[in-house]
C-alpha cells in the first residue's frame, strides 16, 4: 500500500511538470527591474476544455521550452481569446517578459490583473507591472532622444553636403572666370583688325600709285588713242575699293577686340560677344558697334 502511494505521488509530480513545465530562463529567480524575485514564473494550467485553445496552449509551451518566448506569448494569447481563461494571460506575460518585450508584457499583465480576482500574488504583480511601465517609459524616452539625435545628424549631414556642393560650384565658376580672363580671343580679334588695317594701307598705297599713273597717262582725263579711259579708271577704282573695305573691316575688327578685352577685364560675360556690323559698297565701307549698359 505504501508503494502505491509513492507511485501516485510520482505520477502527480510528472503531470504537474507537463502542465507547468515552462519556467523563467533563470529557474524562477529572475527579476524584471522591480526588485521582486520571479518566484511565480511557472506557467499556469488553465484547465482548458476547448481542443483548439488547448492546441495553442501546448504549442506555446513547446515554443517557450525552445526559447522562442515571443512566439510562445502569441500562442498563449490566442488560447486566451478562444477560452477566456485568465491564467493564459499570465503565461503570455511570462513569455513576453522573458523575450524582453515589455510593451506586450505590460498589456497582457494589465489584462490579467483586470480579469482575474485578487489573489496572494496580486500585490507583487502590481509592483512588477509598475516597474515594467517605468522601465518601458524610460526606454521610450531614450529611443525618442536617439531618434531626435539621428534626425539632427541627418540634417547636419545634408547641410554639409549642400555646403560642399556650393563650394564646388563656386570653385568651378572661379576656374571658368580665370579661363575667360586668360582667353586670347580678344588679342586675336584685335590682331586681325590690325592686319586688315595694314592691308588697307597697302591697298591705299597701290590706289594712290594707280591714280598717279592715270594722271600721267591721261592728263585732264584725256588719254592717248591706245589707252582706254575706262581701263584707267577701273585700275584706280579697284584698289581704292579694296582699301576702303579693308579699312572698314579692320577698324570694326580692331574695335571689337578692344571692347572684348575691356569687357573681359571688367568681369562681363565672355559668351556675350559685342554686336558688330560692317557693310561696304561702291561708295565706301561703314561699321557699327552696339554696347549695352
Amino acid at each position: 500500500m505504501l508503494r502505491v502511494y509513492a507511485l501516485f505521488t510520482v505520477v502527480v509530480a510528472l503531470a504537474s511538470g507537463t502542465t507547468a513545465s515552462a519556467q523563467t530562463t533563470d529557474g524562477s529567480t529572475s527579476s524584471d527591474g522591480s526588485g521582486e524575485i520571479q518566484g511565480q514564473g511557472q506557467m499556469r494550467d488553465a484547465g482548458l476544455s476547448d481542443e483548439q485553445a488547448r492546441s495553442h496552449f501546448r504549442i506555446g509551451q513547446a515554443l517557450y521550452s525552445e526559447g522562442r518566448f515571443a512566439e510562445a506569448g502569441a500562442e498563449f494569447q490566442r488560447a486566451y481569446m478562444l477560452s477566456n481563461r485568465g491564467p493564459l494571460l499570465y503565461n503570455a506575460y511570462v513569455a513576453y517578459r522573458d523575450a524582453n518585450d515589455l510593451e506586450h508584457a505590460i498589456v497582457v499583465l494589465t489584462e490579467y490583473l483586470r480579469v482575474t480576482p485578487p489573489s496572494d500574488d496580486t500585490v507583487v504583480l502590481e509592483r512588477r507591472l509598475a516597474a515594467m511601465q517605468r522601465t518601458y517609459e524610460s526606454q521610450l524616452s531614450t529611443q525618442t532622444s536617439v531618434e531626435s539625435e539621428r534626425a539632427r545628424l541627418e540634417q547636419e549631414r545634408a547641410r554639409l553636403e549642400q555646403e560642399a556642393a556650393d563650394a564646388r560650384a563656386r570653385a568651378d565658376a572661379a576656374e571658368r572666370e580665370v579661363e575667360r580672363r586668360n582667353s586670347p580671343v580678344p588679342f586675336v580679334v584685335g590682331g586681325s583688325g590690325l592686319a586688315l588695317l595694314a592691308g588697307a594701307g597697302v591697298a591705299a598705297i597701290i590706289a594712290n600709285g594707280n591714280i598717279s599713273d592715270a594722271e600721267a597717262q591721261c592728263p585732264d582725263h584725256v588719254c592717248p588713242r591706245d589707252v582706254s579711259l575706262g581701263d584707267v579708271r577701273a585700275s584706280v577704282r579697284r584698289p581704292a575699293i579694296t582699301a576702303d573695305v579693308l579699312l572698314g573691316a579692320g577698324t570694326v575688327t580692331l574695335v571689337t577686340g578692344v571692347v572684348m578685352l575691356i569687357v573681359r577685364r571688367g568681369g562681363g560675360d565672355a559668351d556675350e560677344a559685342p554686336p558688330v556690323a560692317a557693310t561696304c559698297d561702291g561708295t565706301g565701307c561703314r561699321g557699327s558697334y552696339t554696347l549695352r549698359f
